[in-house]
């Protein structure tokens, strides 16, 4: 990819809880989810025991709340890119911080703990004020998710971080191992939420390309 093709996606990343990893982010240049770990999910061999281990994690929480742990879960792991745009929101100064994102997804218990077992490794370009963005832009870009899609303001992503207008880069629309984002969108969307349906649904698309 050019620098003057725009990426087909953009993410906007929570620096943990109390932004309390926003400069270890920068500083080992990686991102990560905050995810309970239940070990490396390319290497749990049934559906039984996904489940055995998520609800054990997740014991005292309700459905819903699982049920959104588990779509960042899917969104992290599965619909980043590398070259897509990963922001970090620093809300201490006022910036989000942008970089691209250069690896598949790692399991490493090292570089942030066991509370961010996935990570991605990011080439970080520039701060940027939060002001210097479109009103619309600016309240996307204040996180209150762990992970956020933000390929709406894309363009202006781009063109803040590169200081060019650019390209689509058609082929790059297509989100690896999907060729359409709408469907796993509408998956979690239109889900009946029946905790087996789901959890079996969610199981098969994360083990789909295993090592």
């Amino acid at each position: 990819m050019s620098d003057s093709d725009i990426p087909a996606g953009a993410w906007l990343l929570r620096g943990s809880i109390n932004d309390e990893l926003v400069s270890a982010f920068q500083r080992e240049r990686a991102i990560a989810l905050e995810w309970p770990d239940v070990g490396d999910l390319a290497l749990i061999p049934s559906l039984d025991e996904f489940k055995a281990r998520v609800f054990q994690k997740f014991a005292s929480n309700s459905p819903d709340h699982v049920r959104d742990e588990l779509k960042y879960l899917l969104w992290f792991v599965r619909l980043i890119a590398v070259d897509d745009y990963a922001l970090i929101d620093d809300k201490l100064t006022q910036q989000v911080i942008v970089g691209k994102v250069t690896s598949d997804i790692e399991y490493n218990l090292k570089l942030f703990g066991a509370k961010h077992p996935y990570i991605r490794r990011v080439r970080w370009l520039k701060p940027i004020a939060r002001d210097l963005f479109t009103p619309e832009a600016q309240q996307d870009l204040y996180s209150i998710l762990p992970i956020e899609d933000i390929r709406s303001h894309r363009y202006e992503i781009h063109r803040r971080a590169t200081g060019k207008h650019g390209n689509i880069n058609i082929e790059g629309e297509q989100f690896p191992p999907y060729k359409d984002i709408g469907i796993l969108k509408a998956f979690i969307r239109e889900l009946a939420w029946e905790s087996e349906d789901f959890l079996e649904s969610v199981f098969d698309i994360l083990s789909r390309g295993r090592r």
